[in-house]
């Protein structure tokens, strides 16, 4: 028993060191300025539709993340226009994204790999300017990386089955 509460101890302060670098790493970065294909996102993709077919129906530019401009479509609709328009506010779903995908990778990858073998490679991508550009940019990219995770995990799960052993 106390060897199973030392080890939850031990995840709990790794998850929490991992949460606590994701975000002093994007400080910085949550503040920038917003770039062409980000207004491009906002301007073309979310706002202008009328509903959430419209949203996937508009492909003019093959650069929208259909996936993406829709939660930025409701986050826009709901949550954000209770708080002034700001670039926290509206880069607050990518950032609560991409800590997401580093819990999740952390606690759904520790099975198959010790948790300090995860730990470290995901904090080394939880202080990189890479993870702070793309968990604060209003684009999908971290979101697609939390899915493809998930995705992997889901197939992972699937072989050890053996319901689909083909796979």
């Amino acid at each position: 028993m106390v060897n199973t509460d030392k080890k939850r101890i031990i995840l709990i302060i790794l998850s929490g060191v991992l949460s606590i670098s994701a975000i002093l790493t994007t400080r910085s970065f949550i503040n920038r300025g917003i770039w062409f294909d980000e207004a491009l996102t906002i301007l073309e993709f979310s706002v202008p539709p009328d509903s959430v077919y419209g949203v996937y129906r508009n492909y003019t530019i093959p650069n929208n993340h259909i996936l993406y401009s829709i939660i930025l479509r409701f986050w826009l609709d709901y949550v954000a226009s209770f708080f002034y328009f700001s670039n926290p506010i509206l880069r607050l779903p990518s950032l609560i994204a991409g800590v997401a995908f580093l819990l999740l990778s952390f606690f759904l990858w520790k099975k198959y790999l010790s948790e300090y073998s995860i730990f470290l490679p995901l904090l080394s991508f939880a202080v990189s300017p890479a993870f702070a550009i793309y968990a604060t940019a209003l684009r999908g990219y971290i979101f697609s990386m939390l899915i493809l995770s998930l995705a992997i995990w889901a197939l992972f799960l699937s072989c050890e089955n053996r319901k689909h052993s083909y796979l």
